[in-house]
């Protein structure tokens, strides 16, 4: 009787092969239905991601007008001495004309040459009108460099235009930028046409002359001895070497 009873109950415990098979159908069926719940979920929180960060770079970007548009010194000054890099301490020291001149003349009456300093070159470009007060020159190998501040004196904001000297010893512009951000090449191809002054003389200097055409017309020919010659200029780091035939 216990025997029987037990196998009733065991029976009675064991699932039925039917309800085993229906629980995995419906199993089976809702299965790519819970993986298609869980697939739009993902895609809601996905786009919430997206949409919050679209939203922040609109916000970041309206902020960024407001600071270029207004320039509010906080914000202001400390972008520009970033953008700056290594041009913040461009200093141009102050020189004599006459000075200039003698050294020119003494120099090239005994050696047939004189080297002129970046701050010697930096005054005569400012005498010849072709360099402002708020601009100055930077010189290396072969290459000439226009330093423009676009900002105030006290913190200014640098645009540099190198130039290289070609075989022909023709002035192109090779790069140009910010210090820490370079412009696109063809931004700088035609840099020169948009800022007036010296970049528009550099660039009919590249094109219709050499460099000893664009320092004969720097020069006060008045001053420079009768019997010298500009011949040739060649560019080196921190000077420019004037070669003079002596007549």
């Amino acid at each position: 009787m216990v025997d029987n009873t037990q196998q009733i109950y065991e029976e009675e415990r064991s699932p039925n092969v039917f309800v085993t098979i229906f629980r995995a159908l419906v199993i089976a069926l809702f299965f790519p239905v819970r993986l298609l719940i869980r697939f739009f979920k993902l895609l809601n929180e996905l786009r919430a991601v997206i949409l919050g960060f679209i939203t922040f770079l609109f916000i970041l970007l309206i902020a960024l007008i407001v600071i270029l548009i207004f320039k509010p010194p906080f914000f202001w000054d400390p972008i520009k001495v970033y953008l700056n890099a290594d041009l913040n301490n461009l200093v141009t020291q102050d020189v004599k004309e006459s000075d200039i001149y003698n050294k020119i003349n003494l120099s090239t009456d005994n050696n047939g040459y004189v080297e002129l300093t970046e701050d010697e070159i930096v005054y005569l470009f400012r005498m010849f009108g072709v360099l402002n007060e708020k601009s100055t020159i930077g010189l290396k190998q072969d290459k000439l460099i226009m330093y423009i501040n676009t900002e105030n004196s006290d913190k200014p904001l640098w645009l540099f235009v190198e130039s290289t000297v070609d075989e022909r010893g023709n002035l192109n512009v090779s790069k140009s930028g910010f210090g820490r951000f370079m412009l696109p090449d063809f931004i700088s191809s035609s840099v020169s046409k948009g800022f007036g002054g010296v970049l528009d003389f550099l660039g009919r200097q590249s094109k219709n002359s050499g460099m000893v055409i664009l320092f004969n017309q720097v020069l006060d020919q008045k001053r420079v001895f009768q019997d010298l010659t500009l011949s040739n200029v060649i560019l080196k780091d921190g000077k420019a070497v004037l070669l003079f035939v002596i007549l």
